[in-house]
């Protein structure tokens, strides 16, 4: 699993320019989710939400770097 810090993935974002096609909605709507509860927020195939809660793959966007 890879972890993103918000202000992190929020630059790098600005830098991507991800197109609307691709991750960029999943990557702007997780990272408006953390930015507004505080919470940690999480991006991955469907087939793998089980692998994903379990932090085995998928990419986690936290507030905080721990």
């Amino acid at each position: 699993m890879y972890e993103w810090h918000a202000a992190s993935l929020d630059r790098a974002v600005a830098r991507l320019d991800l197109a609307a096609g691709s991750m960029g909605p999943k990557v702007e709507a997780a990272l408006r989710f953390v930015e507004a509860t505080g919470r940690h927020a999480m991006i991955g195939h469907l087939q793998d939400a089980a692998a994903i809660l379990d932090g085995n793959v998928g990419t986690r966007i936290v507030e905080h770097c721990r």
